[in-house]
């Protein structure tokens, strides 16, 4: 049944009950104004409710169960789960881990908290549907910065070391997500990006790890942190695979509020194979020029910009 919208005389009425004295123009105004919102709402009560599980309930799909410290020397995993992705796709084969603020079905999503240790979600994420309907199997949940609140790499269920140094840390907030493709146990993973979530951990375990343009990919089943600046990225262990996880979960969604990318979605992983030589890099000086630089961290760059110098100039 449409919801009725209220009539200047109703209006009225309920204003007189509360002693309100509303003119005529404030009365237009108000009902104006209530006709709007229920147009918003009539257009909400028009979705669709039934969840979208990756390609139906037939899917095999197990429960995730929390993996032991025995199997997890890193703490880059939350759960373990087997979700089995669409035969024939362009990803089929590849076992794929999901950042724990993305809803998987069936699989308890902590956000890398206590606040919300438990929940289960019902509904795949937009992003988890397109990897299943890809070919993709998803094998797990990583663990991840308290609500992605930090990028050190540190959860409510501790940290997460580095795969490359246990006595340093792996990054975050897509932390686990980076250990799990640097130390193979996954051949790509989603992380989430608002301010280096995906960039940070990649770089610092020596991984791929891409932020699309926004809006680009849609972050509908995935726990926001602020709306303006929510990316949901692939990452992996090369540029290749990170190209063709991102050309099968890019694309608009109706339901994500965030403006659709002017990008055009293409298989991204086509283009690799282009000429380089109108390329530009670009190099931002002043990240060499901070005080609290780490001197070794800094030499290591200048050292691999100097082999993609001699890289580049070799081919012309």
């Amino acid at each position: 049944m449409p919801l009725r919208p209220p009539t200047e005389d109703d209006l009225r009425e309920l204003a007189e009950s509360l002693h309100l004295d509303l003119t005529a123009d404030e009365l237009e105004f108000f009902a104006e104004m209530i006709e709007q919102r229920t147009e918003a709402y009539e257009t909400v009560r028009s979705y669709d409710p039934t969840p979208r599980l990756g390609g139906g309930e037939r899917r095999e799909r197990t429960h995730g169960t929390r993996v032991p410290d025995s199997e997890n020397p890193h703490n880059a995993w939350v759960s373990a789960c087997y979700v089995a992705g669409d035969d024939g796709g362009d990803l089929d084969g590849m076992d794929v881990a999901i950042k724990d603020n993305v809803c998987v079905a069936g699989v308890e999503m902590t956000c890398g908290s206590q606040v919300v240790e438990g929940y289960v979600p019902d509904v795949d994420a937009t992003i988890v549907t397109r990897l299943l309907e890809a070919g993709a199997d998803i094998v797990g949940k990583s663990n991840m910065d308290d609500f992605a609140m930090t990028s050190t790499g540190y959860s409510a269920f501790g940290p997460i070391t580095n795969p490359h140094d246990d006595e340093r840390l792996a990054g975050g907030s897509s932390g686990g997500s980076a250990v799990l493709v640097a130390t193979d146990d996954v051949d790509a993973a989603i992380g989430t990006d608002q301010g280096g979530s995906v960039r940070t951990p990649a770089a610092l375990c020596g991984i791929v790890g891409h932020k699309p343009t926004y809006g680009l990919v849609p972050y509908t089943g995935c726990v926001g942190l602020a709306h303006a600046i929510d990316h949901p990225g692939p990452m992996a262990g090369d540029v290749e695979t990170t190209a063709r996880v991102l050309s099968e979960i890019a694309g608009s969604n109706e339901r994500d509020l965030r403006k659709p990318s002017s990008v055009p979605v293409e298989p991204y992983h086509e283009r690799l194979d282009g000429d380089a030589e109108a390329l530009s890099i670009g190099l931002l000086q002043e990240g060499f020029d901070r005080p609290d630089a780490d001197e070794g961290v800094t030499e290591r760059i200048r050292g691999s910009l100097c082999l993609l110098y001699t890289s580049l100039m070799a081919r012309g």
